[in-house]
């Protein structure tokens, strides 16, 4: 027996050792390799947001260092206009003075509408036609500035030429042609340039015109031997910043951020050797894989001594415990092992005697809340035809004549009746009984005025409507039973519209649904708030109500009494606009 019982625990501490090692490691690997994804998508993303934002940084630089020539060039159009009435040696003398004052300005010239010179900013001081200078004859085109693409001048500098027209009340007076001096901006691409990358510029042919690297430098100088090969134009020039990883002209896989300068049509390329941008992604992914790996393998050994230690007492255990999930709370398990596994024995002892004592408890309260909730639902119910009831004895017993006397003696046995009646209605939903219906045929148009006169006296304040059918419809129902029904919908209507402005129930008869056999349709429409979906879910269900001051049951035994009469109750409501319920019922006996 001992020997049957060890090889027993032998394989379970095995299988408990394997499940704890398999349980313990592979979530932990697969959360590793996740977490080691996430990690470098958000750093790559992190990344990445940081070469595009740093392009985008340099693109707007080196726009207001190049636009700002531009500014000061209307400036100076704007103190040289005609109005201004200078001579053209005080124009000359302006210009020179601007040059004198801002040293990237090589030459400044005035040209008037036929293409010389009015006055120039160069040291000779002689003027010269311009009529087939590209930026003169932009300006005479109509535009409004001109930027010319970068060469390299005389003194081995970049340059470029700038023009801006001068107008009067609309009209062309002259034009303003300024030759920049760009060296200073190749002092800002250096300054530009990330970690070990470099800063390229790039103009609308796909040129390079700055660069940061001494490699490239070389290119600059060559630019006017044609457009740049490689991916830098394309990604330079699109109208959006971009990101591309490429192998550049030197062989080193770079992550390079472009963003376009659109006044210029130039574009900016930022590039960083990948190893470089990546470098503490690369770094938090080996700590964090070396962190996985150390607690990989202390979860496993962790894991195999833990079990081995743990899962032989625990046998006894796990079959009281399986006991006890199958209902058998009878019973005991003698506790073995070390101290706290004997605890945890006489702990689930416990737990078995608690809950006999607490099932026990919950059986008895649950028998009173079920007697609670149907006496108050009878009290609720019966509260109205008691009163009825009421009344009515005291007309029979203060009634002045014979004649007064017997009409209230009927309306009392007729309220004795209804009380009866939903005694046994009650009997029959709590004990799950069928009802014991009277079906009789009855005339629908008749059923349903009956009902709006009984709901009209009931509550005058509400605009109540009947609309019979067109024809004569008839209902093979116990009338008693679908009146109680109907008034339950009309006054569960009334306590929904409680408070809206239009205060208005339809009662009326439909014909029967498509398939559905001989049947006829009682509906009820309101104008009440709306039932919400959550509500419309759990809708016959008893004891759920979606009132304060409600029990639950009038809906459901509404629903009850319909079913039983071989019916179906079928609801469509709209928040805020109104609820229809609509009833069908046997529009004739079974035959």
């Amino acid at each position: 027996m001992r020997g049957r019982v060890h090889r027993v625990r032998w394989p379970l501490w095995l299988q408990v050792s394997l499940l704890i090692m398999v349980a313990g490691t592979l979530p932990l690997a697969i959360s590793g390799f996740f977490s080691l994804r996430a990690l470098r998508a958000a750093a790559g993303r992190e990344v990445e947001a940081k070469s595009r934002q740093s392009a985008l940084r340099a693109a707007e630089l080196l726009r207001r260092h190049v636009l700002k020539y531009h500014e000061m060039l209307i400036a100076l159009a704007g103190s040289l206009e005609v109005t201004t009435h200078l001579k053209a040696p005080q124009v000359e003398r302006i210009l020179k003075n601007h040059i004198l004052d801002v040293h990237d300005f090589r030459a400044i010239d005035l040209v008037a509408p036929d293409g010389n010179e009015i006055a120039t900013g160069r040291a000779d001081g002689a003027t010269r036609n311009r009529a087939d200078d590209p930026a003169f004859r932009a300006i005479l085109a109509g535009q409004t500035f001109y930027f010319s693409p970068v060469r390299i001048g005389t003194n081995v500098e970049p340059e470029m030429v700038l023009a801006v027209p001068i107008r009067t009340a609309g009209r062309l007076e002259s034009a303003l042609v300024a030759t920049v001096n760009l060296t200073e901006m190749w002092g800002l691409v250096e300054d530009l340039a990330l970690d070990q990358g470099t800063t390229k510029v790039v103009d609308r042919d796909g040129r390079l015109i700055a660069a940061s690297g001494d490699l490239d430098k070389e290119a600059v100088f060559d630019l006017v031997r044609g457009p740049v090969t490689g991916p830098l134009h394309p990604i330079a020039l699109e109208t959006a910043p971009r990101l591309q990883t490429y192998t550049d002209i030197h062989g080193t896989r770079v992550l390079a951020g472009a963003a376009p300068i659109p006044e210029l049509r130039w574009g900016v390329i930022l590039e960083q050797p990948v190893s470089v941008a990546f470098a503490s992604v690369d770094d938090q992914q080996r700590r964090l894989t070396t962190t996985v790996a150390a607690f990989l393998l202390l979860t496993i050994l962790a894991g195999a001594l833990g079990a081995r230690m743990v899962t032989r007492p625990l046998f006894a255990l796990e079959e009281r415990t399986l006991a006890i999930a199958r209902g058998e709370l009878a019973g005991r398990v003698d506790p073995r092992g070390a101290r706290e596994i004997a605890a945890l024995g006489e702990s689930i002892n416990r737990m078995s005697q608690e809950l006999i004592r607490l099932q026990d408890e919950m059986r008895s309260r649950e028998r009173l809340s079920t007697f609670a909730r149907f006496g108050a639902g009878l009290v609720h119910d019966l509260g109205t035809p008691i009163k009825a009831l009421q009344m009515n004895a005291m007309l029979a017993i203060h009634a002045a004549d014979d004649t007064a006397r017997t009409s209230a003696i009927d309306r009392l046995l007729q309220e004795q009746k209804v009380i009866e009646r939903y005694l046994q209605l009650i009997r029959a939903y709590a004990r799950g009984e069928a009802i014991e219906l009277r079906p009789i045929l009855v005339d629908a148009n008749q059923l349903l005025e009956r009902i709006a006169v009984r709901a009209r006296a009931r509550w005058p304040q509400v605009e109540i409507e009947a609309r019979p059918a067109g024809g004569r419809t008839f209902l093979y129902i116990d009338p008693g039973f679908i009146e109680r029904v109907m008034e339950n919908l009309a006054k569960n209507a009334v306590e929904a519209m409680a408070g809206r402005e239009r205060r208005r129930i339809e009662l009326g008869v439909e014909p029967s649904p498509n398939g559905a056999g001989p049947r006829t349709v009682l509906c009820i429409t309101d104008t009440g708030c709306g039932i919400d979906a959550d509500r419309m879910a759990r809708l016959f269900e008893p004891f759920r109500s979606g009132k304060a001051t409600g029990l639950g049951i009038g809906l459901a035994l509404s629903h009850w009494i319909v079913k039983e009469s071989g019916g179906e109750m079928s609801v469509e409501s709209r928040l805020g606009e109104g609820t229809t319920f609509r009833v069908a019922l046997p529009a004739q006996p079974p035959s």
